[in-house]
């Protein structure tokens, strides 16, 4: 999936992703929408 605008770009996640998440979810702002600090280990497999 890829939806792209002047300002947005919404796309798969990949597995690199699973680093840059895990720094942006350690405050806990993630955690309703399930990107723990954690995520990494689970998006790698």
């Amino acid at each position: 999936m890829l939806i792209k605008t002047d300002r947005l770009i919404i796309r798969d996640l990949e597995t690199a992703d699973g680093q840059i998440f895990s720094a942006m979810a350690s405050d806990g702002s993630f955690d309703d929408v399930g990107f723990d600090i954690e995520c990494g280990s689970w998006m790698d497999e």
